[in-house]
């Protein structure tokens, strides 16, 4: 994500070259980011994502216990919740 400076700056060099392209080479950004925030006011809001599961929620209670008796082997736990079984299918939110 581009900072507020980084964006007026971009500003400043449009105004001074009048090239689209060029402010791109110069920033190093794509031309379509660069028209983005030439022509946008203020930054633009992006608003926060939706916690997604994980594969090892199933397994979060197991895991944790186990850390916590002091096994501390990645190998171990993994074989500690292989021997549980597969994880029961979590559905898409889709």
């Amino acid at each position: 994500m581009i900072g507020v400076g980084e964006m007026f700056y971009m500003k400043e060099l449009y105004a001074e070259l009048r090239s689209i392209r060029e402010v791109a080479r110069r920033t190093g950004h794509d031309r379509k980011t660069v028209r983005m925030y030439i022509h946008s006011q203020e930054r633009p809001r992006y608003r926060p994502r939706s916690p997604r599961p994980s594969k090892l929620d199933p397994f979060k209670p197991t895991l944790v216990t186990c850390i916590a008796e002091g096994m501390l082997n990645c190998n171990d736990l993994l074989d500690e919740i292989r021997a549980l079984g597969p994880a029961p299918l979590i559905p898409d939110k889709c």
